[in-house]
């Protein structure tokens, strides 16, 4: 799946080498899928939740 670069609010760009926050630590500390699915669809700027990774596509 290719989506656009995903950026922090500073404009950087999110990277674990860079100490960005992984979709693994997110589910260690209780987040669902659903929940980080709905995150990444804010962070690429869709207008309507994300619940499922197939709604990219």
């Amino acid at each position: 799946m290719h989506h656009p670069l995903l950026l922090d609010a500073g404009g950087c760009k999110l990277s674990k080498s860079a100490g960005a926050t992984s979709v693994h630590y997110l589910r260690k500390q209780g987040k669902s899928r659903s929940e980080i699915y709905r995150m990444i669809g804010e962070w690429i700027g869709l207008e309507k939740p994300l619940n499922h990774w197939e709604e990219l596509v």
